[in-house]
C-alpha cells in the first residue's frame, strides 16, 4: 500500500476503512456477479443489496443503518433506515434487499453506519459493470482552510482523489466517494498549493 517513494496508495486508504473497528459493508447483486457474458447482452439478473454490519470491537453496540437510492447526481429516490444491535466481536446481516426495478446504468445505492448521531462507516455500489454506468461530471472543488482541505461534488463522485503537485501528500483519508455533498480531510504531510482532484469519471 506504499509505494517505493513512500507514497501512499489508494490501497492504504481502502485498508483503514475494512480494519475499523465497526464496518458496515455491502453485499450486492448485480451484473459483475450474474456469471454472464457481455456478448450475451441484454440478459436478465438478480439486483439486489444486503447490508452487513461487523463489529470487532469488546462492546456491543446499537448501531444505525442506513441506505438509499440514487440517481447518479445523487439525488435520493428512496431509502431506509434501522436501528440494530450488533454484539461483541460478531458481524450483524440485514435482511437482503430486491431492487428488480434499478436502472443500472443510472442509479446506484449508499449506505451507512452511525453512532451517536455520526457516521462511522459508509460506502457506494452501482450494479453495472464499471464502465457501463453513466457517471455525471461531479464538478469537484477544494477549499484549503489551515491543515484541513474540504472538498464537494455536484454529483456522485466514486472514488475521489486528492494529489497534490508532487504526488506526496498524505492525508486522513483519500479515495472516497462523495454523494453530491462535501468531506473535510486533515492534511498530515505534504504540501497543499496547486492540488488536483479526480474520480472515476475522468477515466471511464
Amino acid at each position: 500500500s506504499v509505494d517505493y517513494c513512500q507514497r501512499l496508495k489508494a490501497l492504504h486508504y481502502y485498508a483503514r476503512r475494512f480494519f475499523a473497528p465497526i464496518m458496515i459493508s455491502c453485499e450486492e447483486e448485480g451484473m459483475l456477479g450474474s456469471g454472464q457474458e457481455l456478448v450475451r447482452l441484454p440478459f436478465e439478473f438478480p439486483k439486489s443489496i444486503r447490508l452487513c454490519v461487523a463489529n470487532e470491537t469488546m462492546n456491543t453496540e446499537k448501531i444505525l443503518v442506513s441506505w438509499q437510492l440514487r440517481d447518479a447526481s445523487a439525488r435520493v429516490l428512496e431509502s431506509h433506515e434501522e436501528e440494530i444491535t450488533a454484539p461483541a466481536l460478531t458481524s450483524v446481516w440485514l435482511d437482503k434487499v430486491e431492487l428488480p426495478g434499478i436502472d443500472i446504468y443510472h442509479q446506484y445505492v449508499s449506505y451507512q453506519a452511525s453512532m451517536k448521531g455520526q457516521v462511522i462507516s459508509e460506502g457506494t455500489v452501482i450494479f453495472s459493470y464499471p464502465k457501463y454506468f453513466c457517471y455525471e461530471e461531479p464538478h469537484l472543488q477544494a477549499t484549503v482552510d489551515g491543515d484541513y482541505i474540504t472538498v464537494s461534488a455536484d454529483a456522485y463522485a466514486k472514488s475521489v482523489e486528492i494529489l497534490n503537485q508532487n504526488e506526496d501528500l498524505i492525508l486522513s483519508d483519500n479515495y472516497f466517494d462523495l454523494n453530491a455533498d462535501s468531506k473535510t480531510v486533515k492534511v498530515i504531510s505534504g504540501s497543499v498549493d496547486k492540488l488536483r482532484l479526480r474520480s472515476v469519471y475522468d477515466i471511464s
